[in-house]
């Protein structure tokens, strides 16, 4: 039987447990699927926590965070938008250094 605590992931999603991988047994929870119950609207769609269900911890139904979750992969792989800009700058950042195109920008 898996716990309800999420080990912390690459990418900030679930890791299935150690003793879990050498049975051969999975258990995956991914932050996005443990549910709020006090959050009551999706901040996407705006409809109620009553007709899509629990919201995550990200104040998205599942429909909305399925959704977002493919755009930001599309992004990454296809190396534009804004998904891919915000990934860009922060790599940049966590090794102190600043993209050229943000210093054209504010130029």
């Amino acid at each position: 039987m898996c716990s309800l605590h999420a080990r912390q992931g690459f990418g900030g999603e679930g890791g299935a447990y150690p003793q879990k991988k050498k049975s051969g047994v999975r258990c995956r929870v991914l932050k996005s699927e443990m549910p709020r119950l006090d959050y009551k609207t999706c901040k996407h769609c705006g409809r109620a926590a009553a007709e899509v269900g629990a919201l995550s911890h990200t104040r998205l139904c599942a429909e909305c965070w399925e959704q977002r979750k493919r755009e930001n992969n599309l992004s990454l792989v296809a190396k534009r938008g804004a998904p891919f800009r915000y990934w860009r700058q922060q790599v940049a950042a966590s090794v102190g250094g600043v993209l050229l195109d943000d210093l054209r920008d504010g130029a």
